[in-house]
């Protein structure tokens, strides 16, 4: 994987939690590590939620 393999996959991931997905959800859908898509869109390991339980992520 060459790096602009990489920053392609960085700049869908953080359109992806621009548009409301969890870093869990991206993981997943990406095959990607979580720990390495919460280090991508520099968010806490512990997620931010909102009263209603949706995740929140400060972009």
């Amino acid at each position: 994987m060459t790096e602009e393999d990489l920053e392609q996959i960085r700049a869908g991931v953080l359109l992806a939690a621009h548009r409301g997905a969890s870093a869990d959800t991206i993981a997943a859908e990406g095959h990607l590590s979580v720990t390495w898509v919460r280090d991508v869109l520099g968010a806490p390991d512990d997620a931010l939620r909102d009263r209603s339980g949706h995740t929140i992520w400060v972009l």
